[in-house]
């Protein structure tokens, strides 16, 4: 189970995302340049993907976590992710645009649960549009 975490944080970064709290932390240089690990108790933090331009973010709030659109969240809170949970929302991140419009379709909005719905199209023969090839690619080279 992955909890927010100084070790959830080595994993997005490793996936590429980036540390954007400087746009929502006040005294941002301040509270991180200690040389301390992450405490979920003392700060929230935002990670997002590429220069920012759709405002898709993985937001710590302390001790939950979710996924924020444009200020609204798009996933539920939690206080851990399961393997599976984190994959697919890392995955969901590393697509495009358009993909991930149709997966929060084909998954009730719960890009959460992506990954479940692809092994399970995929165990019925089913393997068509969202959970294509692409995606299963994507899923599959999530580094945690």
């Amino acid at each position: 189970m992955y909890t927010a975490s100084q070790k959830l944080i080595d994993i997005l970064l490793k996936n590429g995302f980036k540390n954007k709290s400087y746009l929502y932390v006040q005294d941002y240089g301040e509270k991180f340049s200690s040389k301390f690990p992450y405490d979920p108790g003392t700060y929230k933090r935002v990670f997002g993907l590429g220069d920012g331009k759709r405002r898709l973010e993985f937001y710590f709030d302390y001790i939950t976590m979710a996924v924020i659109e444009r200020g609204a969240f798009i996933t539920s809170e939690y206080y851990e992710f399961d393997e599976g949970k984190l994959r697919s929302i890392i995955a969901y991140f590393k697509c495009s645009y358009h993909k991930q419009k149709t997966l929060r379709e084909c998954c009730g909005n719960k890009i959460e649960l992506s990954g479940n719905v692809l092994k399970e199209y995929k165990e019925r023969g089913h393997l068509k549009s969202p959970f294509d090839k692409k995606f299963e690619r994507i899923y599959n080279c999530v580094k945690l």
